[in-house]
């Protein structure tokens, strides 16, 4: 199982070869999300949290992957043949000059980045939190973002 500090490379990865960058092409490979087209939207980054990893576009949206046990992404210049085989693919982000591809991903949803009211309920079930304003705060100061 990938441990904190593969997640934590992964997002390093991701982020170095995606961010401030226009996706031209998203194909995520479940059924979930298969007509979900984000292409043209801009990466802002991306954090990882706990075993989550959080991509982060600029129209508010966050990908949220788990790599689970045999889960990764790989981040490579285009035109690069990929290292696995196409079906183990679950989501292809392209930009014009790099491709990142994750292989066998477990949890992939997309989700709105900034969430404050129906958020709160949610987090505190998560959380069991005292004081839910206080903490959800918190949460958006260090720009976390949860689905719902």
């Amino acid at each position: 199982m990938p441990e904190g500090d593969t997640v934590f490379q992964a997002a390093k990865r991701l982020d170095k070869g995606l961010t401030g960058q226009v996706l031209t092409k998203s194909d995520f490979r479940i059924p979930s999300l298969a007509t979900s087209d984000i292409s043209g939207a801009v990466v802002t980054g991306t954090v990882s949290r706990g075993k989550h990893l959080l991509t982060r576009f600029e129209n508010d949206l966050t990908l949220r992957t788990h790599l689970k046990m045999e889960g990764t992404w790989h981040v490579h210049p285009l035109g690069t043949r990929w290292r696995r085989p196409a079906h183990a693919a679950r989501v292809i982000l392209r930009t014009a000059t790099t491709g990142a591809v994750g292989f066998q991903v477990f949890l992939l949803s997309l989700v709105l980045t900034f969430l404050p009211f129906k958020l709160l309920a949610r987090f505190c079930e998560l959380r069991g939190c005292q004081n839910a304003a206080l903490s959800l705060d918190r949460v958006f100061e260090r720009g976390d973002s949860f689905a719902l």
